[in-house]
């Protein structure tokens, strides 16, 4: 029998459109084995096996159909949407980009790749694109709003702020539009206004502005309102839908956690897993058994203070590990806030810390303990251009602390010759702990850092262990740039931390006059 390929390739294609994949694939496969293929016939097959979940074979496809035709824009804007499903959003960007190239009307799949890049966090390349796109297409109210959220992550928020009166006066009624409007309002320390809006919008059924408002909480210290919002987070909504998925049993945030048994899932960073362990100490005390699949960095610690909690030697949750553990209930570490945040509202619950490590290390490598022993950290382990920011230099730390009689401990992971000659021209020792490796070593640092009188730092992870510590902290941060350096959401975890801001892209200079002064301040005290 003869087969007319245009007749059964425009049948697979109406039997795609209509959603029925498996018959639009085997279709396709009776070309395939006739050996009839085309760039056309590639990519069909590759979208019909992408929704069928066969992703092997649908990216095999995809480029067998560009191998056969290199500058065929259809299969550039489905292999773009292809990566961008599964997460290659490097692979997305870049056919997204390619497929405009080829035909210049295709605006939306320019104003894809600007979104991609977005959700790479890669701001200023997003915004180039946008600016690509203004210039073949004009100036629209998805132009003005994208452009918005490029200058508002990147930190301007006054331009933010007036590419959303511009997207108003287009479309004044539109969701997107107030709630971007409410995260400029909250970045700039209009918090009732803020608030107002994120809450108009979730009553109008708007669910990213829980999330949003949820941090808005954080920044405020109203505990109990942003973690019952928190569990709008990405992490939480994934975990919920995945023990569901797997015939495990997501925690509710309201039943009883007395004598069960609790897996407890790791989410953010480091910091944020330090801080939330005062969650797991208060589940401890209460729940039949513990099972933690947490920063492995953590697990001396951990094991060393609640010997019987379960540390999974894991870095993912799998059906098998919710099999083999068989827990009566799931949940995120920070999902523990809608329990035990009453802590929160009383300092001194608090201010002795909640994480303790006495191991066979050594102590510090101190003479004269006359003096008080302070540890310094002016930066983060990863040097990043877009928080650069974020952090100080070793010659500002320095120069802050010169004439301070106080002994100096190094807590700064990848000391550099240059930043040891900022304290030596300063006339400072700077003492540095050798055989202890200041970024995976957590428990050794956590006991050296209990022996500290004070930790002087940078909002990063460093801060939080020595908070977590119960040791005085004081900490330099961004003022409005993140909920967890707000005061209220630092001082609840940590109540004898202290913040010193500065505004985005200023200096650190007021921020560091006042640090010193109190350092001498509490000298005096000492004297």
């Amino acid at each position: 029998m003869t087969i007319n390929p245009n007749n059964v390739f425009a049948e697979a294609l109406t039997n795609y459109q209509r959603g029925q994949y498996q018959k639009t694939a085997q279709l396709l496969n009776t070309l395939l084995q006739a050996n009839i293929a085309s760039p056309d016939i590639f990519n069909l097959m590759a979208s019909a096996l992408f929704r069928l979940g066969d992703r092997d074979n649908a990216k095999k496809l995809y480029l067998a159909s560009l191998k056969m035709k290199p500058d065929y824009a259809q299969t550039h804007v489905h292999a773009a949407g292809f990566y961008r499903q599964i997460s290659e959003l490097d692979l997305a960007t870049q056919h997204y980009v390619k497929a405009f190239e080829l035909d210049q009307n295709d605006r939306e799949s320019l104003m894809n790749a600007a979104l991609v890049l977005q959700q790479l966090e890669r701001w200023e390349a997003s915004e180039e694109v946008i600016e690509r796109y203004i210039d073949a297409f004009g100036v629209g109210y998805e132009v003005l709003i994208r452009k918005s959220v490029c200058r508002y992550s990147l930190y301007d928020y006054d331009e933010a702020e007036a590419l959303i009166e511009k997207a108003e006066l287009i479309n004044p009624d539109q969701v997107m539009t107030q709630y971007y409007r409410a995260q400029v309002y909250d970045k700039t320390n209009r918090k009732v206004e803020a608030d107002r809006l994120f809450s108009n919008l979730i009553a109008q059924g708007h669910e990213p502005s829980k999330f949003s408002l949820s941090l808005l909480c954080f920044s405020i210290g109203d505990w109990d309102r942003a973690f019952e919002l928190y569990e709008n987070r990405p992490v939480a909504l994934w975990l919920k839908q995945y023990c569901e998925s797997n015939g495990a049993c997501y925690w509710d945030g309201a039943s009883d956690l007395k004598n069960k048994h609790v897996l407890v899932y790791a989410e953010q960073g480091l910091g944020d897993q330090i801080r939330y362990a005062y969650f797991i100490k208060r589940l401890v005390a209460e729940a039949k058994k513990v099972s933690i699949i947490y920063d492995a960095r953590l697990y001396p610690v951990i094991q060393h203070m609640y010997p019987d909690v379960e540390c999974l030697a894991t870095e993912s949750l799998t059906p098998e590990i919710l099999h083999d553990v068989s827990p009566e209930f799931c949940l995120c570490v920070g999902s523990l806030g809608l329990r035990y945040s009453d802590g929160l509202y009383d300092s001194k619950l608090l201010e002795d810390g909640f994480f303790s490590y006495e191991g066979d290390q050594s102590d510090l490598p101190v003479k004269d303990s006359s003096k008080p022993i302070i540890g310094l950290c002016w930066r983060s382990i990863k040097i990043l251009k877009e928080r650069n920011e974020w952090y100080c230099t070793a010659q500002e730390f320095a120069q802050m602390l010169s004439g301070i009689e106080a002994t100096f401990i190094s807590l700064q992971y990848g000391l550099s010759d240059e930043e040891r000659e900022a304290f030596r021209s300063e006339g400072l020792e700077l003492i540095e702990l050798y055989g202890i490796d200041l970024k995976d070593d957590q428990a050794s640092l956590a006991h050296i850092i209990s022996q500290l009188d004070s930790v002087v730092s940078v909002s990063t992870a460093m801060s939080e262990l020595a908070g977590a510590c119960g040791v005085p902290v004081l900490t330099l941060a961004i003022e409005n740039i993140r909920w967890f350096m707000a005061e209220k959401h630092v001082s609840g975890f940590y109540p004898k931390s202290r913040m010193y801001y500065k505004k985005m892209f200023g200096t650190w200079d007021e921020a560091l006059s006042r640090l010193r002064s109190d350092l001498i301040a509490e000298d005096c005290e000492r004297l």
